[in-house]
């Protein structure tokens, strides 16, 4: 489950999985080696849901801070 886990990390830009990535991945490795496999399926789910929202609003973010900066560099 940890390359499943890893193929989502894919998901966020390069700048934040280089930053966070590893630390993530730790987390969810000791979550899934300590739950029981009914913890393991709810953390399965709730991974497949948070993850790629989660990913979305950091390349929101970063687009954000990229426009703003521009837009600071055009003044």
């Amino acid at each position: 489950m940890v390359r499943l886990y890893r193929a989502l990390l894919r998901l966020y830009p390069s700048s934040f999985r280089t930053a966070y990535g590893d630390e993530m991945l730790e987390v969810f490795r000791q979550a899934w080696i300590v739950g029981t496999p009914a913890e393991r399926i709810a953390l399965l789910l709730r991974t497949a849901i948070h993850e790629p929202a989660n990913a979305l609003g950091v390349h929101w973010s970063i687009l954000v801070q990229d426009l703003r900066y521009t837009a600071r560099t055009l003044n």
